[in-house]
């Protein structure tokens, strides 16, 4: 399980982003087949991503954190974020090339 780091004084987490590099594998097999869209937190709030990084829906900065992973890691798991889209509630909008 990978630790999200509280910051010191601070109620955001920080999610080790060395630690979901490593954790590739496991958030590929979360992500939707092929051509589909997708918000950050269909995929963050899934139940095996809150396991794999021992995280709940409710912590700061967590879902966005997923996020940056998702960017940071575009080729890899094949995913684009859709420019233009504006992002909502659930966050920034994705599609699986």
């Amino acid at each position: 399980m990978l630790d999200l780091y509280r910051k010191a004084g601070g109620e955001k987490y920080m999610l080790n982003q060395t630690d979901f590099i490593a954790k590739r594998e496991e958030v590929r097999a979360v992500l939707p087949e092929s051509g589909t869209r997708f918000r950050t937190q269909d995929i963050s709030s899934a139940a095996p991503m809150l396991k794999l990084f021992g995280a709940s829906q409710d912590d700061t900065n967590y879902h966005a954190q997923i996020g940056q992973g998702l960017l940071a890691n575009t080729d890899y798991f094949r995913v684009t974020r859709i420019e233009g889209e504006k992002d909502n509630d659930r966050g920034a909008l994705w599609q699986r090339v």
